[in-house]
């Protein structure tokens, strides 16, 4: 179980006597992928190749990550995390230590051999990334054709044999970045969810820098319809039993259109944004933030603990520092509704300032 917004508040609110650690900690393996998606710009193919952490490291800083009370650890990544050699040893050692686990993945270099390792140490959670319910269109957005089918099938592969063996774990969340090619197809994606024995489905705004990127947003007319969809795709989520995240999207505003609102509070509970004192991002070369909208602007780790490492990076303490002088980093604006509406429910639990 995820761990609730009132504890992770309640970690949060021990600050001021002592420094906790994260509750989270979210790892990118690596940057390298194998497929080729229109709005990505995070893949190797946009930036030089990064100076991957080892296997070795990575064991390491889990190992770390446990003795200072890390929860849970998010294992995403620009790229595809099993490219990575050793993805399942970074897996098994989170789970040896007691962490929820979630992992996001395309999908499409998963065997069996894979499934069975992630049903085997009880993974807790597996986010598929499916963009459209319509093969070309999904193939089309991510670059490579035939890639929605190996994504269904290693879906229905691991739906199937979670029943045969009587499991509930791993979760199976689809993923879907919002877009103009699929803006209209959310009934549809609500559908194909539990036509596939999947529980959730999690929806993204685009965020758009390139060129390429830019001819995927939602013009102020696919806007609206988005939002008429909305609510409909979210009837029907509710009507089959899938959870999904359409509720926020209904009044939120565009990702990237503003920043987190402010706060009549003071310290911590006055604070934009607590993800500096709960959440920890680790790119594939040690570089460092609490999200990944900052993903990589903080120092690498390198040879520091990670507790050190946690309350004494230069750019993490900046943050916090900022962050109670009400001054959100430039780039807070591109935040998603998601982690802004997270972060609101943990703000609610924090006692004010005397």
């Amino acid at each position: 179980m995820s761990p609730s917004t009132k504890s992770i508040a309640q970690r949060i609110s021990l600050w001021p006597k002592s420094p906790q650690g994260p509750v989270t900690l979210e790892i990118y393996p690596t940057l390298r992928c194998n497929l080729n998606c229109q709005f990505c710009d995070t893949t190797d193919r946009h930036r030089p190749p990064m100076n991957e952490r080892s296997l070795k490291r990575w064991l390491e800083i889990i190992d770390e990550a446990a003795q200072i009370g890390v929860q849970q650890l998010f294992v995403l990544g620009g790229g595809e995390p099993f490219i990575f050699n050793g993805l399942e040893h970074i897996l098994e050692r989170a789970k040896k230590h007691g962490m929820r686990g979630m992992l996001t993945t395309n999908g499409t270099l998963i065997n069996k051999e894979k499934i069975q390792t992630l049903l085997r140490i009880g993974w807790d959670e597996l986010h598929l990334s499916v963009d459209a319910p319509i093969p070309a269109i999904h193939d089309e957005l991510r670059g490579k054709k035939g890639s929605f089918q190996k994504t269904i099938t290693t879906a229905c592969q691991i739906a199937v044999s979670k029943r045969k063996l009587g499991l509930d774990s791993p979760k199976l969340v689809f993923h879907c970045v919002i877009t103009n090619k699929n803006h209209k197809l959310l009934v549809e994606m609500v559908d194909l969810a539990y036509a596939l024995g999947i529980q959730r489905v999690d929806f993204d705004h685009l965020i758009a820098y390139k060129p390429e990127q830019k001819q995927l947003e939602l013009s102020t007319d696919q806007l609206c319809e988005f939002k008429l969809v909305a609510q409909s795709a979210h009837k029907a989520s509710k009507k089959l039993g899938i959870e999904s995240n359409l509720e926020g999207f209904l009044n939120a505003t565009p990702r990237g259109s503003e920043p987190p609102k402010p706060t009549t509070n003071t310290g911590l509970k006055g604070a934009p944004c607590l993800r500096p004192w709960h959440h920890l991002v680790l790119q594939a070369d040690g570089r460092s933030s609490p999200c990944c909208v900052l993903a990589g602007m903080g120092s690498a780790i390198n040879d520091s603990t990670l507790s050190n490492f946690w309350q004494e990076e230069p750019f993490l303490k900046q943050l916090r520092a900022d962050m109670i002088a009400k001054k959100p980093h430039a780039r807070c604006v591109e935040c998603s509704s998601n982690i802004l509406q997270h972060e609101h429910n943990i703000r609610s639990f924090l006692p004010a300032d005397e």
